[in-house]
């Protein structure tokens, strides 16, 4: 998930952080300072300097996400108010990030960055007995703006 910074950008949210969400990062072009090649790509990589750099991001504050909880997740815990923890980092390769859902913060707090929905229906991501089960969610705390209390 990205946050809008001073100057137009965005930059990864952190996790614990209160800003609101402009949406999830879905890669960039750029044009190669080394090479002056242009370059798409599913990640930036931290050690490069563009001038050009253009995010895509997936700004829609409707849109449902599968996105994997660090722990096992509770039923009970659905339409409940989350953080996110970055657990592992993301795949250079796929551009799938680290990003998981932190169960343990569950809340009614209007302010935390994702409102779980429901539980995956994907039969290999879907046990709620489970460490990581996968769960749909929506950005609660979107720059467009604040969805409802949560319920957890």
């Amino acid at each position: 998930m990205v946050a809008a910074v001073t100057g137009g950008g965005v930059e990864v949210h952190a996790d614990g952080g209160t800003v609101p969400i402009v949406g999830v990062f879905n890669g960039c072009m750029y044009t190669d300072p080394t090479s002056g090649e242009q370059v798409f790509s599913n990640y930036y990589p931290a050690s490069t300097n563009a001038a050009d750099i253009i995010a895509f991001v997936i700004d829609d504050p409707m849109v449902v996400f599968e996105i994997q909880a660090a722990i096992a997740f509770p039923i009970a815990d659905l339409f409940g108010n989350f953080d996110i923890v970055y657990t592992t980092a993301g795949s250079t390769k796929t551009g799938i990030s680290g990003d998981e859902v932190d169960v343990s913060t569950g809340a009614t707090t209007a302010t935390l960055p994702l409102k779980v929905i429901d539980i995956s229906q994907d039969p290999n991501n879907q046990d709620v007995g489970s460490s990581n089960t996968n769960v749909y969610a929506v950005i609660q705390n979107h720059v467009f703006g604040v969805k409802a209390a949560g319920l957890a």
